[in-house]
This record gives structure tokens, C-alpha cells and sequence, in this order.
């Protein structure tokens, strides 16, 4: 068997082909691969673009760093989803000013306690219960101006 995988590697087969037509798990041509010191295909991170060897054929992120880093930008982009979803359903533009710019957009608490409400709850389950129906007029949108000036005790 070792003499096959040897052969196989030579011959340029990759780690995954080998482990198909011999019927063995990954990890141990992996293993005897690299006692026979033979040398390993390197693939790029899709996070920092360094050469690493994977340990299986389904790794493309070279560290838990990285794995971090990719979670962390996907749950960034699915919350800017959620944002986007919750300020197009609450007509998206400002209640008072024609702003209609999504990065300066706030929902605003209409009877206040909103700060409160974040801290308790987050803002995920708050948009969410937006997006489902639950939560209809205790909301509107207003840009960063007019939010401050609606939270003023002299403001109409």
C-alpha cells in the first residue's frame, strides 16, 4: 500500500485522488505521504492568501485566525442584509427630511427607550421582530440630525 500511494504521488495524482482509488481515509495518506517525505500540494488561504498544506481536502483556511476572520465577515454581511431589509420595509428615507441615504438612516424608537431596548435585547432580535410584523408603528426612520433633534426636549 505504501509503495502504491508512493507511486500514485509521483505520478501526480493528488492526495484526494489517492484516497478515492485506494479506499483509504484522507488523513492517513496524508500521514503516510509526509513520512515518506513526499512532497505536498499547497493551496492558497481564501482569507490571507498564504501557501498551507490542508490537512483534508475540504480545508481551504489555513488557521482558526483566519476561520475567525471569515465568520466575522460573513455575519457582518448578513446583519447589513437584516439593516437593509428592516429600512426599505420602514419606507426607506427619513421621516422628516427627504434623506433617503441607507448609511446615515436610524430607527428610531417613537415612544423612546431605545438605547434601554438595544442593550437588553440586541439589535438582531429587534430588527428581526420588525421584519416579522411584531413591533408595527412603535418605529420610523430618521437620519442621524433629525434622530438627535427628535430625542431633544424641544424639538415638536
Amino acid at each position: 500500500m505504501i509503495q502504491e500511494i508512493a507511486e500514485l504521488r509521483w505520478s501526480g495524482a493528488s492526495t484526494t485522488a489517492i484516497s478515492a482509488a485506494l479506499h483509504i481515509k484522507h488523513q492517513r495518506v496524508m500521514w503516510i505521504i509526509k513520512k515518506l517525505g513526499i512532497a505536498i500540494e499547497e493551496r492558497p488561504c481564501r482569507v490571507c492568501g498564504t501557501m498551507f498544506v490542508p490537512v483534508n481536502p475540504k480545508q481551504f483556511i489555513c488557521s482558526v485566525r483566519c476561520k475567525r476572520t471569515a465568520w466575522a465577515t460573513k455575519k457582518k454581511a448578513q446583519d447589513r442584509a437584516i439593516r437593509e431589509a428592516v429600512i426599505e420595509k420602514l419606507g426607506g428615507k427619513c421621516a422628516t427630511c427627504p434623506t433617503d441615504d441607507h448609511r446615515v438612516l436610524q430607527i428610531n424608537h417613537l415612544n423612546g427607550g431605545g438605547c434601554r431596548e438595544y442593550r437588553s435585547k440586541g439589535s438582531h432580535r429587534i430588527y428581526m421582530e420588525i421584519l416579522q410584523g411584531k413591533r408595527e408603528g412603535e418605529f420610523d426612520l430618521r437620519c442621524a440630525n433629525c434622530n438627535i433633534l427628535y430625542s431633544r426636549s424641544d424639538w415638536p
